[in-house]
């Protein structure tokens, strides 16, 4: 097939999006190569150019995707570096690395002067920050375009400002972690809320994280039916975390607040206590009450199978309609014990074995005769509310944490 057309040149060529292998005589239906070839293909020089095509200018395989080409975009990328600064030297430092290892547009990271930003909304302060909704009206990279010989972008995109309470003065070591937390993550985890760049207040001075605004968490499952939740989203969930604890890294963090979804994806947020494994020793409590670890509250190194675990040792109950080797899981994962809970590579193996397929199957069959709404879909996976969950009165958390 023709490598080295892109999609819409392909279209235009054959006046379809399906188009024969030529080697393999199969149909190829919206790739840019033929699953049978990139299998088949040994050299990995030949396997991106399969993959990818080739750069139109350089005449080199593409990377990461067929419209970024390393070698030349980051070139240009790179002429750019005297036409911006954040007055910062780490922060500069950071973005331009990112930029010289980006392989493709997921890796980049941009210096935004605030005033590329309209529309600004307020949506909610949380422990460590403001974050507002906001139009960019440049919008992020998308590749680059060899007729204007500037940057292709996503205009007027709608972002998410986080604005780091306290950073005008010092940049903090927690900064630069969750900032380079997310450098590190971004190529490789298409499940994490891509950082399209840092930016500044201009009145408070503090620095501001620039991501993907997505509205809405894991708490708001309308809309959603159970065999989505349970086969599709969870198994979301549970790839992003394998992708970020193979980097050695533990979230610290992780409740359905910081589990945001779009009508396609399910994005793990708010790194900003995310630590190397290897230095899971912190004395400090962090996070939202319901969702600590008991190991935590004892002041108990995290452990890297950590999984919401509800406080006091209390566990909702578990709906009789939950199938069997599911609901098994769910009360491994709840396990007092930290090294009785199952890695995350056991919970994928359960979430995607032909048992629960089936079981899932039969649930559906079952639920195809009743009125299909988001209550019936919350009644089914029992998720409370959060005025359902009593708050822990700060010194009783103090004096558990002694006792302990």
């Amino acid at each position: 097939m023709d490598r080295d057309l892109n999609i819409d040149e392909r279209k235009e060529k054959y006046r379809s999006r399906e188009v024969i292998c030529e080697k393999n005589w199969k149909h190829v239906i919206n790739h840019y190569h033929c699953m049978d070839c990139l299998d088949e293909e040994t050299d990995d020089k030949e396997k991106a150019h399969l993959r990818y095509g080739i750069c139109k200018e350089c005449s080199q395989p593409n990377t990461g995707s067929i419209i970024w080409c390393s070698f030349c975009n980051i070139k240009y990328l790179q002429q750019d570096f005297d036409k911006w600064t954040s007055e910062n030297e780490d922060i500069d430092e950071l973005i331009k690395n990112s930029q010289l290892k980006a392989s493709s547009t997921n890796g980049i990271i941009e210096w935004i002067p605030y005033n590329k930003f309209t529309n600004i909304k307020y949506v909610a302060t949380g422990g460590f920050a403001k974050v507002y909704s906001a139009n960019w009206i440049d919008g992020y990279i998308r590749g680059w375009d060899l007729e204007t010989k500037n940057w292709k972008r996503k205009k007027q995109k709608k972002v998410a400002l986080k604005e780091l309470n306290g950073s005008s003065k010092d940049i903090s070591k927690g900064f630069l972690n969750e900032l380079k937390t997310l450098v590190k993550l971004l190529e490789l985890n298409p499940f994490i809320v891509p950082l399209y760049g840092i930016s500044q207040h201009p009145d408070t001075k503090n620095f501001i994280l620039v991501f993907k605004y997505i509205d809405n968490n894991f708490h708001n499952i309308q809309g959603f039916t159970p065999s989505e939740i349970l086969e599709s989203r969870l198994i979301n969930i549970c790839i992003s975390l394998k992708l970020i604890h193979l980097n050695n890294l533990v979230h610290r963090d992780l409740h359905l607040g910081n589990i945001l979804q779009d009508d396609k994806n399910t994005y793990i947020s708010d790194f900003g206590l995310c630590r190397p494994a290897n230095e899971m020793n912190d004395q400090n409590i962090y996070g939202v009450l319901p969702y600590i670890a008991p190991e935590v509250l004892r002041r108990k190194p995290y452990n890297l199978t950590f999984i919401q675990i509800c406080r006091d040792g209390k566990r909702p109950e578990i709906r009789a309609e939950i199938p069997l080797i599911l609901k098994d899981l769910i009360q491994k994962c709840w396990d007092e014990i930290p090294e009785n809970r199952p890695t995350i590579e056991e919970i994928i193996d359960v979430l995607t074995s032909e048992e629960l397929f089936y079981k899932l199957l039969n649930l559906r069959l079952d639920l195809a005769a009743l009125p299909s709404s988001s209550s019936d879909t919350k009644r089914l996976l029992d998720v409370p509310d959060s005025s359902e969950l009593e708050p822990m009165p700060t010194t009783q958390i103090a004096t558990d944490v002694v006792d302990s």
